[in-house]
């Protein structure tokens, strides 16, 4: 029996692990870091250094620059019943599974021994929409008509300062607003809602209303909000990174960061809560909200060292802390009348270490050439493994290339793959992805 409300959890707490490369959170911090494997805690990555390591924001040149961005994430997840070999694809249904589009846009001032920092940049997200005719939706031989979806998206909002404070040491800091949104609509059948009832992991009035259902095939949880970016529910908070750089030689950088666990609202808004029949759909219309949902904390640790005029190599070691964050889901529905239900529920999440490796090369002097690869720790069980949890593609490849169009104006490209098959019995899921990142800047 708890056994299967694990399970039933796992559906729902889906949406603290279904996303992006690395958990939910983007791999890199813009095109430079994206195209070099998503290093940056020692090398200079320009104004996106503000949400990974703000002490290198001491390595842009003095002035003003002025940076615009757009990251395009591109998912393609199908989800395996092998005992049939029934297939869910999470293809061009809707807002929920991609293309995402993910703008940037940002400002820093360099004078002398100080720089300062302020933007508005993407802090994770993704997510999947399998439709509504998909085995997902069944019951038996019997399709719902219930569409199966989940998506998170984050954003960052710095303000940033960094500090020379020695010629070989520079410490900065970044003060972020945190923006988050939700969409979820999951249908989970009877038994396991039964399930999730018996082991004390559902309570509240509306428990016992929906036991009582007849001929009840289960229930359907649907809070969303049919747009690019905003979701069903949503909140704001805080958090923040702090970091140095320590120049050991003429050619080689050590740098460390640390990013701070958020402290965002509760997210709130409104959804239905169904009870699903054979002869149809019972919607209760109230309000949902989803408890301590937190952006994780994670600290990161590199080198970089310049070989020649030319070739740059940078290593960075990250350790995300999932597990502090996503051990539990809460969340609640309530409706007028004293009618409610809140679900408390296990997540297991783990705690993941990161490898990222990457090269840049100035083939002349308008254009720098890069490549990287990073391989990334599952932070989700595979016994826990749901449709709305895709396995992270764990080892993926980027490159990419930055070009001066004249003294002040260049642009930044890069581009990721990555690609993983996630096997727990008797599910499989297949997660492969595309991210493209561009970026212009403009320095006066």
């Amino acid at each position: 029996m708890i056994k299967q409300a694990i399970f039933v959890a796992s559906l729902f707490a889906s949406i603290t692990n279904a996303y992006a490369t690395v958990g939910y959170l983007l791999e890199g911090a813009g095109p430079v870091s994206s195209a070099m494997g998503g290093t940056g805690v020692s090398n200079d990555i320009g104004s996106d250094a503000m949400v990974y390591n703000p002490a290198t924001l001491m390595l842009m040149p003095d002035g003003n620059q002025f940076h615009a961005g757009l990251n395009v994430i591109i998912p393609d997840i199908k989800f395996k019943y092998l005992p049939s070999s029934s297939v869910a694809v999470s293809g061009n249904r809707g807002n929920n599974n991609g293309p995402f589009f993910l703008p940037e846009i940002s400002y820093v001032l360099r004078k002398g021994d100080y720089a300062f920092g302020i933007g508005v940049f993407p802090g994770g997200g993704l997510g999947t929409q399998y439709g509504s005719s998909s085995w997902l939706s069944n019951v038996g031989n019997y399709n719902t008509g219930l569409d199966v979806f989940d998506r998170l998206i984050a954003i960052r909002i710095p303000l940033s300062v960094s500090y020379k404070v020695t010629d070989r040491l520079s410490v900065g800091a970044s003060l972020n607003v945190v923006y988050e949104n939700l969409n979820l609509g999951t249908f989970v059948p009877g038994p396991q809602l039964q399930s999730l009832a018996a082991a004390g992991l559902a309570t509240g009035s509306l428990v016992r209303t929906l036991g009582q259902v007849p001929g009840l095939l289960g229930g359907y949880v649907n809070f969303s909000k049919n747009s690019p970016i905003g979701g069903g529910v949503s909140g704001w908070g805080l958090g923040g990174q702090l970091g140095f750089t320590y120049q050991i030689d003429q050619q080689t950088r050590l740098g460390f960061a640390y990013n701070f666990e958020t402290t965002v609202s509760n997210l709130t808004g409104n959804g239905g809560l169904s009870a699903v029949t054979a002869n149809g759909t019972n919607l209760l219309s109230g309000g949902y909200t989803v408890y301590n949902f937190q952006l994780p904390a994670s600290f990161a640790i590199g080198i970089s060292r310049r070989f020649d005029e030319r070739l740059l190599l940078a290593f960075d070691f990250k350790r995300i802390f999932f597990a502090e964050t996503n051990q539990f889901l809460s969340f609640g529905f309530s409706q007028g009348g004293g009618k409610s239900l809140s679900v408390n529920i296990p997540t297991y999440g783990s705690n993941v270490n990161v490898f990222a490796f990457g090269a840049a090369y100035d083939f002349n002097d308008k254009l720098t050439l890069r490549l990287g690869t990073q391989y990334a720790q599952e932070s989700e069980n595979p016994k826990y493994l749901t449709a709305l949890l895709p396995g992270i593609p764990t080892l993926q490849f980027t490159g990419g290339a930055s070009y001066k169009l004249s003294k002040n104006d260049s642009v930044d490209f890069s581009l990721e793959y990555a690609s993983k098959t996630l096997t727990g019995y008797p599910y499989q899921t297949t997660h492969s992805q595309i991210n493209v990142g561009l970026g212009y800047n403009r320095k006066f």
